[in-house]
């Protein structure tokens, strides 16, 4: 019996913002992504934003933490997924790798009910995901949180507190 996850393919932001949103849709408490700068062109979407935000707030204590190797990057074409971040500091967490550790060699996005995204980084958005991925969701999952547990955290982009 062959018990092997069949992955669907996308190459282009459209069906990659579907394939996002059908992962969110099926979360349980747990998103984690790793990412060079989340893509503007998919993490923009309208349908993406949306996802996100009835993720967050839909449901009881939901987080999705963001590992993002280039912090900077993202005050640039990702003004509406950063002011959610801002309004939603407790469930969008976001941390920089330690450069010293092995890190992963592409972006993903992972579910804690074992929704799978993954793209090379530097293909553009050529990649493919799997919304019930058990053994790739687990150990992508194990090598995401050995990761976070040695990043820094970006508190640049928590909202300011008076």
């Amino acid at each position: 019996m062959n018990h092997s996850t069949q992955f669907d393919r996308f190459d282009n932001a459209e069906i990659a913002a579907g394939a996002l949103v059908g992962l969110m849709a099926r979360a349980g408490r747990d998103i984690a992504v790793h990412t060079r700068n989340l893509e503007p062109a998919i993490w923009e979407h309208p349908a993406v934003i949306a996802a996100t935000r009835a993720y967050l707030t839909d449901r009881a204590q939901c987080n999705i933490r963001i590992l993002v190797g280039e912090p900077a990057a993202l005050t640039m074409g990702n003004t509406h997924f950063m002011a959610l971040a801002q309004r939603m500091p407790s469930h969008l967490q976001f941390r920089q790798p330690d450069p010293d550790e092995a890190q992963m060699e592409f972006d993903a996005v992972v579910s804690d009910r074992n929704g799978v995204m993954k793209w090379d980084i530097g293909t553009g958005l050529h990649g493919e995901y799997a919304f019930d991925a058990p053994a790739r969701a687990q150990s992508l999952m194990l090598q995401f949180n050995r990761i976070w547990d040695r990043a820094r955290g970006c508190s640049e982009f928590r909202p300011l507190g008076i």
